[in-house]
């Protein structure tokens, strides 16, 4: 099994990947000298200059998978799945206990993710336990091993996020969550 490690020329191309999305984004932010209902029949891109490498759905999913394909050597280290740190996250937050509540968090179908929680039973990370309200619940907590794992699991992901944004002020980080969470909303 080959092991996957980041390399500098890695980690400048998802941060310079970044900004470049961001600096798209940025440029459709400054549009909003028309109303919201004007600014839904502006289009950005036209069939003749329509470049794929530079439109925000490519430049997003290099971006994403540049930073999963970090975020997944840092779990590896700590033998998990980015999958299954997400998780043991939801799990320790208290958001999603149940396999049901977990599967509609990531649309995920019931024996796929009745794999995944084995595997991590079998790691000793979670424990499950029938519901006293109802027994057809079956409830997911970790262990301590699982809550410790979590933890370097946090570490790991948050000096990659840091890594992939160093370049970006507070406020330039903030218009950019703005920006995504925008295309989120028109995508509805």
């Amino acid at each position: 099994m080959l092991k996957r490690t980041l390399t500098e020329i890695d980690l400048t191309t998802l941060a310079w990947s970044i900004l470049m999305l961001s600096s798209q984004l940025l440029m459709c932010l400054s549009l909003k000298t028309m109303s919201r209902e004007a600014d839904a029949s502006i289009e950005h891109y036209t069939a003749d200059s329509y470049q794929m490498g530079e439109s925000v759905l490519y430049l997003m999913s290099v971006a994403r998978a540049r930073c999963l394909s970090a975020v997944d050597a840092r779990m590896a280290e700590l033998g998990l799945t980015t999958a299954q740190f997400g998780i043991l996250k939801v799990v320790q937050d208290g958001s999603d206990d149940t396999a049901a509540e977990l599967c509609r968090r990531y649309n995920m179908d019931p024996g796929s993710m009745a794999r995944m929680l084995d595997k991590l039973d079998e790691k000793g990370l979670i424990r499950r336990e029938r519901s006293s309200e109802d027994r057809r619940v079956v409830r997911i907590d970790l262990t301590d091993e699982g809550r410790a794992l979590c933890a370097q699991g946090i570490a790991a992901a948050v000096k990659t996020l840091n890594h992939s944004v160093r370049s970006f002020s507070k406020e330039e980080l903030d218009v950019f969550k703005n920006a995504l969470r925008q295309v989120i909303a028109n995508m509805e």
